[in-house]
């Protein structure tokens, strides 16, 4: 019975050693995908060049509030929000949180729209 448990035991470690393996794969692709899309929003942004920074950030909040609302409603999640309203303290940190977020945004959407990618790229780093 003993020797049972240890293959038990091996065949359940080899299926975690090939989950983590497949894990990592998975990270490394959704890291490249991330960084292959960083480089090319500056061309898209360029795109919408007749709009300012500030119009390009109202979008996107928008659009990403409205995207983010819809997956939580169908997914049944919306309960966290009136939580948040009734921690004052953790609602000042969202909310300051996205403030920064904000200004970073409209920083680096001014600076591609005024052709200077490359300053706005390094200021990330």
């Amino acid at each position: 019975m003993t020797s049972q448990s240890s293959s038990q035991t091996a065949s359940e470690a080899a299926e975690q050693a090939s989950l983590d393996a497949m894990t990592k794969s998975k990270g490394t692709l959704y890291g490249l995908a991330a960084y292959g899309l960083w480089g090319l929003f500056p061309l898209y942004l360029n795109l919408l060049r007749p709009a300012g920074a500030v119009e390009v950030l109202a979008n996107r909040v928008l659009w990403s509030l409205v995207l983010c609302l819809g997956i939580l409603a169908i997914m049944g999640r919306l309960r966290w929000i009136g939580a948040l309203v009734r921690r004052p303290r953790v609602l000042l940190g969202v909310t300051t949180a996205g403030i920064l977020i904000a200004c970073n945004w409209t920083i680096y959407t001014f600076a591609v729209l005024a052709d200077r990618v490359t300053e706005a790229s390094l200021g990330y780093f």
